[in-house]
């Protein structure tokens, strides 16, 4: 059965070095919302992985691996992998990277690029071509949004963190001025 590649992608009004910093740390600083439960220091967590439906929200469980950041050209490059859960999920097993690229000096592209084979052989490759290719899409889609969500959280509370405490100073104070009484 062939690989279903899938690819999404995202603008950030960001620096691309900012973003990286932020995605080398442990994923549950950039994944605040959906970690249940990590082991090994954060390299393997459990997640909620899912979509909406109308105000309905579909999730299912996977087991998150993220790999140590590499750079290729200028674009740094985090391979991940999930793997649900439970025993016979129709969700599949996903490949795939989490990839940083400059856009100028103040943006950058977070995209993730993923493969996966359709559960259920033949009767999940049909099914794929019908309905299950578009979940996937969404499924990654909803991902890497919360990614962006915790990556721009975690840089403007390093914003903030580095901002001068008190109200900013609009110019310096100086000697007062001379007033010279009244001739008379």
């Amino acid at each position: 059965m062939e690989l279903v590649l899938v690819r999404y992608y995202l603008e950030l009004a960001r620096p691309a070095d900012a973003v990286e910093a932020v995605l080398s740390r442990d994923p549950q600083a950039w994944l605040p919302e959906i970690v249940r439960a990590s082991n090994r220091r954060g390299l393997e967590i459990v997640c909620t992985v899912g979509l909406n439906i109308g105000r309905r929200r579909i999730d299912r469980e996977v087991s998150l691996n993220v790999s140590s950041p590499h750079q290729l050209g200028d674009t740094c490059v985090i391979p991940i992998a999930w793997t649900p859960t439970a025993e016979h999920s129709m969700l599949p097993s996903l490949d795939g990277d989490l990839e940083v690229s400059p856009l100028g000096d103040d943006r950058a592209q977070l995209a993730i690029s993923a493969s996966y084979r359709p559960p259920l052989g033949w009767l999940g490759a049909l099914s794929d071509r019908v309905l299950m290719r578009r979940v996937a899409e969404v499924t990654i889609k909803d991902f890497l949004d919360h990614v962006a969500l915790g990556v721009e959280a975690n840089i403007q509370v390093e914003s903030a963190a580095s901002r001068p405490e008190g109200p900013p100073m609009l110019a310096t104070p100086g000697p007062k001025p001379r007033r010279d009484p009244p001739s008379g």
